[in-house]
């Protein structure tokens, strides 16, 4: 992909996990649904932590792009190495063992990841964005 392309890619990518961020949060407003996690228990899991990861790594890549657009390669060596680091640490494999324990335990019995009772508090849409969506966007990161 051409510089250009990239930038923008991943700026929209970042709104949108900006966005799942924000809608989440607002979420957590409603008394009624505060009710399911108590205490901000969601962030204990890997779902959650997941989530905010890929928007820290895409506000990086992010900002990796639009300073490479500005300044050139040499002078934002730093943040392609923390960039590199993030995506091969922490970024691509949290995503995969997210994704592939959300489907194989989801494909073998619902209950266990994600009862019935959550489909009133989270719509499919962001189920299907927490658990599919971040594995999928790695991929096509590099």
């Amino acid at each position: 992909m051409t510089r250009t392309s990239t930038c923008i890619y991943h700026s929209l990518v970042l709104s949108w996990y900006i966005f799942i961020n924000y809608y989440i949060f607002q979420l957590g407003r409603d008394p009624q649904k505060r009710k399911i996690f108590p205490n901000a228990q969601r962030w204990k899991y890997l779902t959650f932590l997941n989530l905010l990861l890929q928007t820290i790594f895409y506000g990086v890549a992010c900002l990796e792009d639009v300073l490479k657009r500005i300044k050139g390669k040499k002078d934002i060596k730093f943040i392609t190495a923390f960039r590199d680091l993030l995506f091969t640490t922490l970024a691509f494999p949290v995503s995969t063992v997210v994704f592939l324990l959300f489907w194989i335990l989801f494909l073998y019995d619902r209950e266990v990841v994600y009862p019935k009772y959550l489909d009133d508090i989270f719509p499919v849409w962001l189920n299907h964005a927490m658990g599919s969506f971040s594995s999928s966007q790695l991929k096509l990161q590099e």
